[in-house]
């Protein structure tokens, strides 16, 4: 199944860069295609991609125009193909497009119809001017870069910048790595996509010497350079191996063991595999099959496609034996061929192991996991709403601060317990183990709930990190419960205590002497693994959960409407989605309440929220349980913003009516709800101006009251003299956040 789908309108350029794979390498395939694609290949690729949707019932897909340099397509035959396309597509489908550009003839005719079309626009551009001109230069020699500086800068400027996607940058290790990223970085792009150059064991990467990892190097300089700087813009790469450390998925087909789902349709309608496969030999990306003719599902059945499913077979031996191969996934597929095959470890292997091992070693330091604060910026963003990845893993960040001085005065009457000295132990030898643990939102019980007390609690840290590192141990621990949660591990189901727990060399626990399995249920909201939190005494801090294990039946449930969710997220609340990665790791499920929404997250428990499933015959298309999704992570990353700053005077008495209960409300409640109701409205809004039928009214309705609300409350609480000054600064950002609705 294909999700995304890159368009060759244009099959030429007017820059001649001499590292282009695809008029520059092996596959020369271009020289006998049409310049421009034909409006009748346009029709029929609109009508496979539809086809395709309402095969695989889709609820959106991401349509790549390119080249070539798409723009020589021009204006209309590019209004074209998108409406050929939005109106092919089924119902409940959007298209989300893109289009990547060298920027040279993009002007204000181009910039008002990806604007009024929604189009993603992506520039080209490899640093300053010296750094640029080493490669993306005009036929004649002549210098692209004032071109290019003149099209990002109309792309940045405050009317377009909705659709400016960012700058992709091809790395040439012979450009100062610092200036290169400085340059970029002053273009203040949302992102930036730094590219290894296409290149393979028969024609190695430019500038490579034998032995010595240059473009690590070269990544790494741009990686201290960016966190110097306070991260200010998404960097794919670094995003998606810190994803990939961390356990969750890839953002990039570069790296990670994920399946691919991108397909190219050429200008002539030929149905290509990937375009960097242009870098091994003449024909390699080809198929045979064509749009007139042929379906996308027929089309995924050539073996090429088949070969890069699934990374996991691994390229080679040496890859099998590789300790990151889960997160290289080999490399990029076209960086394996060796003349032969691509069966190999990538071109880049030394590069990619070094980058990767440098990151996972940092990231596992300890004053890099000590602290306990927020830069200004990831503040802002946050106060906004809708914040970023960053600012959410900064929150995690300081949670596990909070969470290790919690540690600290859980273990100061038990600093001679076995227990203790094991959990030292395990901190010395592998922070990152005890840091997992430490992270799990049902470490700490809830006030007054602690049925093991403080000892118990520190013995099940101990058995936890013995269990994440296959590490020999044993304790005792007495409680009237009939479950044992192991943070990070799972819950045991065994008789009340006391219990004699031992881990193994193997990681096999025993209770009394009896084996005993971790239950541990997890689900997946798009590219998030999380926990279904249905075992752990500590989830009756979220009210009403589900009383016993969910069966079966009720697990499929749960993970059917998660995924109508996640599709919902991926359409209209990309960002969103994003930040649930870096913050999300458990769902609670809750009993339902009859005619009404129930949700919940609890203070000291980040990184889970409670939800009961909506009605599903009110809920087919997974919208409600999307806005449940969204309001409850707003609460919990305000709680965890409140745990770090005292945005107002707490011993403020002050109550103050809402439009969205009867009741009155703290001021601290009025700023939660008012948090939480932002990504509400923020929701409607964009489901009634992306909607093109009847129900778009309704959507708006919604939008509107949702949106009233937030702004009536947002006027109290912005008079109100108990917040402080940085609780007038966060208010200010909430205000500047709503401001951007219609």
């Amino acid at each position: 199944m294909f999700r995304q789908f890159v368009v060759k309108i244009a099959g030429r350029c007017d820059l001649a860069c001499d590292h282009c794979y695809v008029f520059e390498h092996a596959d020369q395939s271009w020289r006998g295609r049409p310049n421009l694609m034909p409006p009748e290949i346009m029709t029929a690729v609109a009508a496979r991609i539809a086809e395709h949707a309402r095969a695989h019932a889709l609820a959106s897909v991401t349509v790549i125009l390119h080249g070539g340099e798409p723009l020589l397509a021009g204006v209309d035959r590019i209004r074209f193909l998108i409406r050929e396309l939005r109106a092919a597509l089924p119902p409940g489908c959007a298209a989300d497009f893109r289009i990547q550009t060298n920027g040279l003839r993009l002007d204000d005719a181009f910039c008002e119809l990806f604007l009024q079309e929604g189009v993603g626009v992506g520039i080209s551009i490899d640093g300053d001017k010296g750094a640029n001109d080493r490669h993306r230069r005009h036929a004649d020699g002549r210098t692209s870069y004032p071109e290019l500086v003149r099209a990002i800068r109309l792309i940045g400027s405050q009317r377009y910048r909705p659709v400016f996607n960012g700058l992709l940058c091809t790395i040439d290790v012979e450009n100062d790595p610092v200036e290169v990223f400085d340059a970029l970085s002053a273009f203040a792009p949302p992102r930036v996509e730094f590219l290894l150059p296409h290149a393979t064991w028969v024609n190695p990467p430019p500038g490579a010497v034998a032995g010595e990892p240059r473009y690590a190097q070269w990544l790494l300089a741009v990686h201290q350079r960016w966190a110097e700087r306070g991260r200010p813009m998404d960097v794919r790469l670094f995003h998606s191996v810190a994803d990939l450390i961390a356990g969750r998925t890839s953002r990039t087909e570069a790296i990670g063991l994920g399946p691919t789902d991108v397909v190219v349709v050429e200008t002539d309608g030929e149905i290509e595999q990937e375009d960097s496969l242009k870098t091994a030999y003449d024909g390699a990306p080809a198929t045979g099959f064509h749009v007139s003719r042929d379906s996308f599902d027929e089309a995924g059945s050539h073996p090429g496609f088949d070969g890069r499913t699934a990374n996991a077979a691994a390229p080679s031996p040496v890859c099998e034996r590789c300790p990151v191969l889960r997160i290289c996934g080999g490399g990029l597929y076209a960086h394996r061929y060796d003349g032969s095959g691509f069966a190999n470890p990538s071109v880049y292997c030394r590069d990619l192991y070094t980058f990767i091992t440098s990151l996972a070693n940092e990231r596992h330091q300890a004053p890099k996991i000590a602290r306990h604060r927020m830069g200004a910026a990831d503040f802002a963003a946050l106060g906004r709403g809708q914040g970023t990845e960053d600012a959410v893993a900064a929150l995690r960040t300081a949670q596990l601060s909070k969470a290790r001085v919690k540690l600290g005065q859980l273990s100061k009457p038990l600093r001679a317990e076995h227990s203790w000295a094991l959990v030292q132990e395990f901190d010395t030898r592998d922070r990152s183990v005890v840091n997992r643990v430490l992270a799990d939102p049902f470490l700490m019980p809830a006030e007054g709930r602690d049925a093991l007390g403080p000892a118990g609690t520190l013995a099940r840290i101990a058995l936890s990190c013995a269990v994440l590192s296959s590490t020999p141990a044993e304790l005792d621990l007495v409680a009237a419960e009939d479950r044992l949660a192991l943070p990070a591990v799972g819950t045991l189901a065994t008789a009340a205590g006391p219990w004699h727990v031992a881990v193994d060399e193997k990681a096999a626990i025993t209770v009394n002497g009896l084996s005993v399995e971790p239950i541990r249920h997890e689900a997946r909201i798009g590219p998030i693994t999380v926990r279904l939190e249905d075992h752990d005494p500590a989830r009756d801090r979220f009210g009403h959960p589900v009383s016993g294990p969910l069966s079966a039946a009720e697990l499929f449930a749960w993970q059917d409407d998660l995924d109508a969710a996640a599709e919902v997220l991926a359409e209209r609340h990309p960002e969103a989605l994003a930040e649930m990665a870096e913050g999300l790791t458990a769902v609670v499920p809750l009993k339902p309440h009859p005619g009404r929404h129930r949700s919940a997250t609890a203070r000291n428990a980040f990184g889970a929220l409670g939800v009961a499933l909506p009605d599903p015959a009110a809920d087919t298309a997974g919208e409600a349980l999307t806005c449940l999704l969204l309001h409850e992570f707003q609460h919990l990353k305000l709680g965890a913003v409140l745990d770090m700053f005292d945005l107002h005077d707490k011993s403020d008495a002050s109550s103050y009516p809402v439009g969205w209960r009867r009741d009155l409300r703290s001021l601290e409640a009025v700023l939660q709800g008012t948090y939480a109701h932002m990504a509400v409205a923020e929701y409607w809004q964009r489901r009634a101006l992306a909607t093109r039928h009847p129900g778009s009214q309704e959507y708006a309705r919604r939008s509107a009251q949702v949106a009233g609300h937030v702004r009536a409350a947002l006027a109290q609480i912005t008079a109100s003299p108990a917040l402080t000054r940085l609780g007038r600064q966060w208010v200010a950002e909430m205000a500047a956040g709503a401001a951007r609705w219609r």
